[in-house]
This record gives structure tokens, sequence and C-alpha cells, in this order.
């Protein structure tokens, strides 16, 4: 008996280590490989590195359900003082539209400096405000090490920033700010107030003025006398007029949000 479960533990491992692989190549193949793991077009990247920058991607994915893509090229700057390979190229080099939501991050490796820009389509242009966008642009660990050549380290703070903003825990909304100012400036005045009456209370009240004694009324006469009469016409429209269009929901597209 003993022996017996002793063999059945042991195959039930068996069936899972055989079953890892295959869940594994399940998950990978949910995106297409340039939506699952870095974009390295010119091996700027390490093997090591790029292992480290899939784990982070992978992680995001997770975490925002929509892919955190990461392309890293070696560029020229053109005439107008841009790198060549945008989003649209991406997209375009892909076969993918500015309705798939994505989060779109492309370092492009110059002779004289390094450049990021992020792009976002789908429901991501909606769901990161600009602010956040500058957040994750200006982060010390996205925009050191991307600038000082360190590419793996800033995809890597860069795929976990933008997963929190996808899902709206990034930074701390205005509408938080607002209350927390609120709520102080109750406190505020409320304890002013305390104090007004409370050093009214420390003073003698002053005596009131004995108007029987010092002062007197007779009413000998009344008389109430019309001076005028005005009236006054108020025109009150109630036809339509041109009104302006209203502004309509986010139903997809995107494009660039900022770069550095």
């Amino acid at each position: 008996m003993r022996r017996f479960g002793i063999f059945a533990i042991m195959l039930c491992m068996l069936v899972t280590l055989c079953a890892l692989p295959t869940l594994a190549e399940d998950s990978a193949q949910l995106y297409p490989t340039y939506l699952a793991t870095v974009v390295d077009v010119d091996d700027l990247l390490s093997a090591q590195e790029e292992l480290e920058v899939n784990r982070a991607l992978d992680k995001a994915r997770e975490a925002a359900g929509v892919p955190i893509c990461a392309y890293v090229t070696r560029a020229e700057i053109g005439y107008d003082g841009h790198v060549e390979y945008t989003g649209e190229d991406f997209l375009a080099e892909y076969g993918l539209s500015d309705k798939s939501p994505m989060v779109l991050l492309i370092v492009s490796v110059t002779y004289f400096e390094i450049f990021y820009d992020i792009y976002t389509y789908g429901d991501a242009y909606a769901k990161i405000n600009q602010k956040e966008i500058d957040y994750i642009l200006d982060d010390s660990r996205v925009y050191d090490n991307i600038k000082e050549g360190e590419i793996a380290d800033g995809l890597c703070a860069y795929a976990s920033l933008s997963a929190k903003a996808y899902a709206g825990r990034l930074g701390v909304s205005w509408q938080l700010i607002l209350i927390v100012a609120l709520i102080i400036g109750a406190v505020v005045a409320w304890l002013a107030v305390k104090g007004i009456m409370a050093s009214y209370k420390t003073k003698n009240p002053t005596q009131s003025y004995p108007l029987d004694r010092f002062a007197q009324l007779e009413l000998t006469r009344n008389h109430d006398r019309v001076l005028g009469k005005f009236v006054t016409h108020t025109i009150i429209s109630t036809g339509g007029g041109r009104g302006g269009h209203g502004g309509g929901g986010v139903g997809g597209g995107g494009g660039h949000r900022g770069g550095r």
C-alpha cells in the first residue's frame, strides 16, 4: 500500500512536469512574438538582457491584460530632426491597426544619443492620460537608464509603470488630491471657527442698552403713499438655437504620446 502511494505521487509529479512546457507554449501563443517579446532588430541587447526584458513585458501584460511592447533599433535622424522609425511604421510592418490595444515604446539608438518614444493604441489611449505618460517618460528608472545606455533596465521599468498606468494605479489622481484638500480645508475652517468662539466667550459680554429708560417712541400718525409704479418686461426665447456638437467617446485609435 505504501509503495502504491509513493508510485502515485511520483506519477502526478511526472504528469505535472510534462504539462508545464505545454502551458508555457499555450501562454506564449496568445500573442505574436513581436507583441510578446522585445523586438531587437539590430542585436543591441544581449541574450540575458532580452530574457530580463521579456520577463518584465510578460508580467506587465498579465497585469494589464493588453500587450506592453518594446522595439529597439539603430536609427538615423531625418532632415526634420526626428528618428526615422515610428509607431506607425511598427503597425505597418506587422499589419496591425491603430485600434489594437497596446502600449509601445520604441528605443532609437543613434550615433550621438539614445531616444525613446511611447505610443498607445486602442483603449490604452484613453486609459492612460497624458500626466501618466509624462510620469513614465520622466521616471528616473526609465530616463536615466535608457539615456545612459542601460536599455534593458529602462525597458523593465517602462513595462511595470505602463501596466500600473493602464490599470489606473500610477501616481495620485487629481480626484484624490481634491478630496484630501477639501477635508484639510474643512478641518482648518472648523478649528478657526472654534478659536473665534472661544475668544469671544472669554470676554465679558456687553450690557444691553436700556431703551425703556433712555428712549421713547410714541406713534401718533401713520400714512401710506404710492410714489410710482414700474413694470418690467422680459422676453424669454424658447426656440432652439444653433448649438455645438457634443463630444463622442474614444472608440480606438491613438498614436504618439511623447518622447525623450
